[in-house]
């Protein structure tokens, strides 16, 4: 018979370590991937409404609030998924390599997979790990582009490089500025992509 499990060996047994850190790791991108993803778009498409009631003509106005364009939060969760997406990688590539098919157009793939395969040799030799940090999220414009609502948003931060040079440790941060594009996914349920999509965007490094 099987003693009852002290909450104590989920850390001290590697193997119950291994499993409960899974679980945790399969539950937050869950939720990053599928569950946010949804209930953002839920909010999208349900137009909140409010009342306004004018005091001195008594004018009663029912209107929805901010649409897809006025939504900057929006916008600023897809930068930052973005951004995590095409600067955190390590020697196999790209550490999201879901948020790379679900966030970018099929352009934008090639255009990452092609940048992978010159940054491969330099990160694989030298054992490289990157890891973003983002300092300012700016929106800077919003539109139409191709009959799709869009919305053009600069990020700017570091990248944190760590790796090994001829034996030696290092650690070197890279400012970085970037531009996406975003247009609002016409169709999530139906191809599976995120409720905006990056139509082109650019990234350089200082």
């Amino acid at each position: 018979m099987l003693g009852k499990l002290n909450p104590i060996q989920i850390f001290t047994n590697n193997r119950l370590a291994a499993w409960f850190w899974f679980a945790v790791s399969v539950l937050v991108l869950g939720y990053a991937l599928v569950l946010q993803p949804f209930l953002l778009v839920t909010a999208m498409r349900t137009k909140e409404k409010v009342l306004v009631v004018n005091n001195d003509t008594g004018t009663m106005i029912y209107a929805p609030v901010l649409g897809f364009l006025q939504a900057d939060e929006l916008h600023a969760y897809h930068a930052r998924m973005a951004i995590f997406a095409i600067c955190q990688k390590s020697p196999n590539g790209y550490a999201f390599p879901e948020l790379v098919n679900r966030l970018f157009v099929e352009t934008c793939r090639k255009k990452l997979l092609e940048q992978w395969e010159t940054d491969k040799p330099q990160f694989q030799a030298q054992q490289i790990r990157q890891t973003p940090e983002i300092a300012k999220i700016t929106i800077v414009s919003t539109g139409l582009r191709d009959g799709f609502d869009s919305v053009t948003v600069n990020v700017s931060g570091q990248v944190v490089r760590t790796g090994v040079s001829a034996g030696v440790p290092f650690a070197d941060p890279h400012p970085f500025a970037a531009q996406f594009v975003f247009i609002r996914n016409p169709d999530i349920l139906e191809n599976a992509l995120m409720p905006e999509v990056v139509a082109t965007f650019t990234y350089k490094e200082q």
